[in-house]
């Protein structure tokens, strides 16, 4: 579901920018501006959040580490070192296994969308 919410965002994020290049007058500017600051920010959101979840996961190994794991038992003391291994790979958030949701992929679909734009512009001149 997060993965058709993801790509709808960036369709209309694509929509928009040609109508934006489209418009003529300042009221239809501005209300495609609107709309495609608001498809900008609910793709932000799920970035920013999945993007805030990978880097608390990767501190976990460190937060175990600073604890008081030496009055601990043995036993509890394996279970922190295979916390601590674990630890090691990130969490990711992905989007259908395909697209992980993170700052970088909102840097890339905000990129891939001004390409595209550019290039139906061409295609249409």
């Amino acid at each position: 579901m997060m993965f058709v919410q993801f790509m709808v965002s960036a369709v209309a994020i694509c929509f928009t920018l040609y109508q934006l290049t489209e418009a003529n007058d300042s009221l239809q500017i501005i209300g495609w501006t609107s709309f495609m600051f608001s498809a900008l920010m609910q793709t932000f959101y799920f970035c920013w959040f999945g993007d805030a979840a990978k880097v608390k996961s990767l501190d976990i190994s460190n937060m175990v580490y600073n604890s008081d794991w030496a009055n601990l038992s043995n036993d509890a003391r394996k279970m922190l070192v295979i916390i601590m291994a674990r630890s090691l790979t990130p969490v990711e958030i992905t989007s259908a296994y395909i697209l992980p949701l993170n700052l970088e992929s909102f840097k890339g679909s905000k990129s891939d969308s001004m390409t595209t734009n550019c290039k139906d512009q061409r295609l249409y001149t």
